[in-house]
């Protein structure tokens, strides 16, 4: 935990809220988050790093989907944050791997991506590959 500064401003944010993310060297996402508190007549400003390769690693990746299904977690934006391919991390979920994998047939995948920004809630059930295996097998 660390603490940035202290401000006198009435304008406390009662809430937490997510400041930035940041791709580390190792290859997984840091998330700042920043939480105001209100103590001895001061308002703190205190960040929290979170480290999502752990969250993914304890949360995330034991939720397992069928036979070779897997669990990953994106921001609004499509950005992959959090991946059991480090290889996908970091990349826009449509474009990226469009231009990364040509001759895939991204469809399934692409259409499901599209629900996702369109739709609060919802299922499908979609053909996909196993990202970190070389000859990239499809999932059906």
């Amino acid at each position: 935990m660390i603490i940035l500064d202290s401000d006198s401003d009435s304008n406390i944010c009662p809430d937490a809220r997510i400041i930035t993310k940041n791709l580390s060297q190792d290859g997984y996402y840091e998330m700042f988050v920043l939480k105001q508190v209100f103590i001895d007549n001061e308002i703190l400003n205190i960040i929290f790093c979170i480290d999502l390769q752990q969250i993914y690693l304890k949360i995330v990746a034991p939720i397992k989907i069928g036979k070779g299904g897997y669990s990953v977690v994106k921001d609004k934006d499509l950005a992959i944050i959090m991946h059991h391919a480090k290889s996908q991390i970091g990349m826009d979920a449509i474009y990226d791997r469009s231009s990364k994998y040509p001759d895939l047939n991204l469809t399934s995948l692409n259409a499901w991506l599209k629900l996702q920004t369109e739709k609060e809630s919802g299922y499908s059930v979609i053909d996909t590959y196993v990202w970190d295996d070389p000859i990239l097998q499809q999932l059906s």
